[in-house]
């Protein structure tokens, strides 16, 4: 039962990271609007989208929290101190965090 707990709080850390992705790339666009142009249609409503750029914008949005509920999940498996499990979620923001944050810059 306490490796749900921990995983269900991760999948919600990793939900909370991807909050405050998306707010702090909304700051980068609007000081550096050349990292944001869009190309081509973007329009969800309008615009037909293939079955590769629908599959990588799901992996986006359900990609952190299912990483971060299994990781916590397979981390709970031995007793932990409260140092391993800050090191592990500040590891795991710090990755998403990175990952994002190239894709940005050079996507």
């Amino acid at each position: 039962m306490k490796r749900l707990f921990y995983a269900a709080t991760f999948a919600a850390l990793g939900i909370l990271s991807l909050w405050y992705w998306m707010a702090a790339d909304a700051l980068i666009c609007r000081r550096f609007p050349q990292f944001c142009e869009v190309h081509g249609c973007r329009d969800i409503d309008k615009c037909p989208i293939g079955f590769w750029e629908g599959a990588a914008f799901l992996a986006v949005l359900a990609g952190p929290p299912i990483v971060f509920g299994l990781t916590a999940f397979l981390f709970a498996k031995r007793q932990r101190s409260w140092q391993g499990w800050s090191a592990l979620s500040g590891g795991l923001v710090t990755l998403h965090w990175s990952i994002m944050l190239i894709d940005r810059l050079f996507g």
